[in-house]
């Protein structure tokens, strides 16, 4: 009869083995986040257009999801079925796409809305005089 402090030394390496790969994912995720930081603080050329800027954030979207679906591929199990390689790739290219030009669509809009509150103020300023 086995005690209940008796464990198959098996399942714990395999435990600590899946404990590792969430651990190096969510390390990988947390350098990312620190080199985006970085590169919006001041090591990057500002864009001068939104178009630019939108291609900026699509960029880093790009890369930030890139790696971490590769590395997600290749720390799970997921390197057995090779299609999802392929799958990886163009869903992070297609989603930092969609984001880049969401963000330029979004701040298009802002500075509309901004100039017609502009506009309309100034043409109450000039009645009132």
């Amino acid at each position: 009869m086995q005690s209940i402090f008796m464990f198959n030394i098996s399942e714990y390496l395999e435990l600590k083995e899946k404990s590792g790969i969430l651990s190096n994912i969510v390390s990988l995720v947390i350098v990312l986040i620190v080199v985006m930081i970085i590169l919006f603080k001041g090591g990057s050329k500002m864009a001068r257009t939104y178009h630019a800027e939108g291609r900026q954030v699509a960029y880093i979207i790009r890369g930030i999801s890139v790696l971490t679906g590769l590395s997600i591929f290749f720390y799970t199990d997921l390197k057995q079925i090779w299609w999802m390689f392929f799958v990886i790739i163009f869903s992070s290219i297609l989603l930092g796409e969609i984001f880049g030009s969401r963000w330029t669509k979004k701040r298009r809009a802002d500075r509309k809305d901004r100039n017609k509150t502009e506009a309309n103020s100034s043409n109450e300023k000039s009645s009132k005089q």
